[in-house]
């Protein structure tokens, strides 16, 4: 099965990912067809047939899966973090490439939201697996991706200032450049009422 994510052609500025494709993934790995044959594959596994054997093993594989997924998508925040940070918010920067770098910072949360919606599928159905309280698993994922939320946040913030900033800058040129042609038309009016 090919996951379901990856980089677009605009330079891995993307981060496409739908729900469920990394548990797929895992199972398709694991070479299970359904969920229900738990005994026939952890015999295959691991040589044990047991149910507690079988989450043990497919539990790691998905919380690998899906720090792997955090990763990734957090190589494309940095990516778009660095473009953004380069760009310059005064009034001769480049508003369409600031506006560009946002919009591709709230496209990429779509497949951020996706994400999120498995690891937490995945950290609630741990309470109703065979595991022990003792795997750190699930507070390693959820801490990768409280990780992501943060760079997602300071990244969109950053975006935002950029494109703030130079619609800030321009606008308070053009009020300086109005404000300089109505200076030159009051001089020039009292010139000419005085020469007149």
């Amino acid at each position: 099965m090919r996951e379901n994510h990856q980089y677009s052609p605009q330079e891995g500025r993307m981060f496409h990912y739908e729900a469920g494709t990394a548990r797929a993934a895992v199972l398709e790995a694991l070479n299970a067809g359904d969920y229900s044959n738990r005994p026939q594959l952890v015999a295959k596994v691991s040589g044990t047939p047991d149910a507690a054997t079988f989450d043990r093993f497919f539990y790691s594989a998905l919380a690998g899966r899906l720090i792997n997924l955090i990763r990734s998508a957090d190589e494309v925040l940095d990516r778009l973090l660095a473009e953004t940070s380069d760009l310059d918010d005064g009034a001769f920067g480049s508003l369409a490439s600031a506006r560009r770098n946002l919009k591709l910072v709230i496209r990429n949360r779509i497949g951020l939201r996706n994400l999120e919606r498995d690891v937490e599928e995945y950290v609630n159905s741990i309470p109703a697996s065979n595991l022990a309280g003792g795997d750190s698993s699930p507070s390693t994922v959820t801490d990768s991706l409280a990780a992501l939320n943060a760079q997602y946040d300071r990244v969109f913030d950053l975006s935002r200032d950029v494109v703030k900033g130079i619609t800030d800058a321009r606008l308070t040129l053009s009020n300086l450049l109005i404000s300089l042609v109505a200076l030159a038309l009051s001089i020039a009016s009292v010139f000419y009422e005085r020469g007149g």
